[in-house]
Parts: C-alpha cells; sequence; structure tokens
C-alpha cells in the first residue's frame, strides 16, 4: 500500500486568499472521462456556472518543444468545493472515490505543500520570535504585572504555532496590535481605541 494522493492537492491563492487546490487535468485523468479534456473542462465551467477567480484559476504553461517553444497550455486549479462538485456529476464509482478523497483531506486537515519561499524551521522561529518580542507586553504595563505576564505567555505560544505568513499568524498579531490600542491591520494608532498592555517600544 502506497501513500501517494488520489489525485494531488497543493496550497495555492484564489481572490488574495490560500487555499487547497487540485489541477483540473490531473482530475480529469483520474474521473477516467472518455471527453476531451478542453472540451470537458469548459463544458462543466459553462454548465454548472463556475466563476474564474472564486472557484477556480487560469495559468498559462509554456512547454519546451522546439527552440522558441511549444504552445502554452492551459491549466486550470481547482478549488476542492469544485471539484467534488465535477466529481459527484460524473455519476459513476471513480467519482465517489474522489469525492470521499477530497473530504478526508479537508476533514483531517492534512498538512499540503505550500507555495511560499523556502524556509527553515529555525529561520520561522526567530522570525516570530522577532515579531512577538516587538509587540508584546512589558510587565510594567496599564495591567497588572501577573496578568499582563499570563498574555504574552499565551500569545507567544499561539504565534508560533503559524506560519509567519499566514493568515492565522496575521491575526496572533493583530490581537496584539489592538491590545496596544492600535489598528490591528495597520499596526497605527487608532482613534477611539484604548490601549490595554503598552508596547515595549513606548
Amino acid at each position: 500500500m502506497t501513500n501517494t494522493p488520489l489525485v494531488p492537492v497543493f496550497t495555492g491563492t484564489i481572490s488574495n486568499q490560500s487555499i487547497q487546490l487540485c489541477n483540473a487535468r490531473d482530475l480529469h485523468h483520474f474521473l477516467e472521462s472518455r471527453q476531451d479534456f478542453s472540451n470537458w473542462i469548459k463544458n462543466r465551467i459553462e454548465q454548472f456556472g463556475f466563476i474564474e477567480g472564486e472557484d477556480f484559476s487560469i495559468n498559462l504553461l509554456k512547454t519546451s518543444k522546439g527552440t522558441k517553444g511549444g504552445r502554452p497550455t492551459t491549466e486550470y486549479h481547482l478549488t476542492l468545493d469544485m471539484a467534488k462538485e465535477l466529481a459527484m456529476v460524473e455519476n459513476n464509482e471513480k467519482g465517489r472515490e474522489i469525492r470521499r478523497y477530497f473530504i478526508s483531506l479537508e476533514r483531517s486537515g492534512k498538512q499540503l505543500p505550500e507555495t511560499l519561499p523556502t524556509i527553515t524551521a529555525d529561520q520561522i522561529e526567530k522570525l516570530i520570535e522577532k515579531q512577538l518580542r516587538k509587540s508584546l507586553p512589558n510587565p510594567d504595563c496599564l495591567l497588572p504585572p501577573d496578568q499582563a505576564k499570563e498574555i504574552m505567555n499565551r500569545l507567544d505560544r499561539l504565534g508560533k504555532m503559524f506560519h509567519p505568513f499566514s493568515d492565522q499568524f496575521s491575526d496572533v498579531m493583530g490581537v496584539i496590535r489592538a491590545l496596544h490600542g492600535c489598528n490591528p491591520k495597520l499596526g497605527l494608532e487608532q482613534p477611539g481605541y484604548k490601549t490595554v498592555i503598552e508596547s515595549r517600544n513606548r
């Protein structure tokens, strides 16, 4: 028994959101559809009203044939929701099998390769520590020292659980900024916000 995925799934971006995707060609191959791929995917998109930039993205890839390169191929990267729907409408055992596979991936929260710059575990830890040290509170703040220390420790542990480029890490930093009386996204002082914990650099 191997651990080879039925259809490779990867992390990509649609509408500036990191999301799990699969290549439509891989899905088409697995489903063993007798239709030509180009007609199959175009007909399915039109038939079921899938929206580019929401349900899928289109990528043009150049081939290496000839000295000037071959004709570009059109690759469709599908969200797992779209892929599950395409599998379901095939109405065969292969479609049901791959649909169950996609559902199991979502339920298990399987870690997938990130389309992010290569970075080592040590670099991730140092970057997180640097960001947290700049923003986390001193014991000498508006809250009692023991309470501030408890918040600092928990935010520190929480932040180190996530990749520094992830939405979750951004959320942790947003909470910290809000505690400092700043805009959670911009890190600038926000009128009407109350400073609960003073920053180290104040």
